[in-house]
């Protein structure tokens, strides 16, 4: 008699995105320290994220990257706000 192991769950395969890793990261220190720079870099990587993603079942992370494209815009618009501060 053959013991045969439960089939693994369907994310246990998945890789984690760095990309969308790297978009909440900079989002997060987008929005409390380098507002204009690197909330840019929240976005891009958030949407390169995102694009790369598409419908691929393999690769988690869309959570993060969607929180980073946030936090990025956020930080963003925070950055415009404080520069237009400083200047008026």
């Amino acid at each position: 008699m053959e013991s045969t192991s439960p089939p693994p769950p369907p994310s246990a395969g998945a890789r984690r995105s760095g990309r969308a890793t790297a978009s909440l990261v900079l989002g997060i220190v987008g929005v409390l320290v380098f507002p204009v720079v690197c909330s840019t870099l929240a976005i891009i990587f958030g949407a390169l994220a995102l694009r790369d993603m598409g419908t691929n079942e393999n690769v988690r992370g869309r959570s993060m990257a969607w929180w980073g494209l946030g936090l990025g815009i956020a930080g963003l618009l925070i950055g415009i706000a404080l520069i237009a501060y400083r200047f008026a």
